[in-house]
């Protein structure tokens, strides 16, 4: 299969292009991304929490708009639950404390039908799933 990766980081895009020589790597702001194509899957990792959670709505309809008729993604945040609740703690830049879990669940079922999700990951299970464009 073909993989398209896509960062705003040129030094994670170098690290990306070093590790998949046969993949094709975009530096750009995903909020201005016109893909010409449409994908099977997308993957979004420790990605969607780095924005506000007003933004949500809309980068969700981004996601839609990538996707074939039932395309499938796959969606999680890094690192451990403590790491998680040590960012609330801290404030860090980190939105994914200010996401409440029916907030999220809510906006994404407005695109998506949620296959499956982590349930072993405490108070942030819910960010770590599978979806299908309905």
């Amino acid at each position: 299969f073909d993989v398209t990766g896509l960062d705003y980081s040129k030094n994670l895009l170098n690290h990306a292009k070093n590790n998949c020589p046969k993949s094709r790597f975009i530096h750009t702001n995903f909020l201005e991304w016109q893909p010409e194509e449409k994908f099977h899957g997308v993957i979004a990792g420790s990605f969607l929490d780095k924005f506000h959670p007003d933004l949500v709505p809309d980068l969700l309809g981004r996601l839609d708009n990538l996707l074939i008729h039932k395309g499938y993604g796959l969606m999680y945040v890094s690192g451990t639950p403590e790491q998680g609740q040590k960012a609330k703690r801290n404030q860090s830049h980190s939105y994914v404390s200010l996401l409440q879990r029916e907030h999220w669940l809510n906006h994404i079922s407005n695109n998506f039908k949620i296959v499956n999700y982590y349930t072993g990951y405490g108070d942030r299970d819910w960010f770590i799933n599978i979806f299908q464009k309905k």
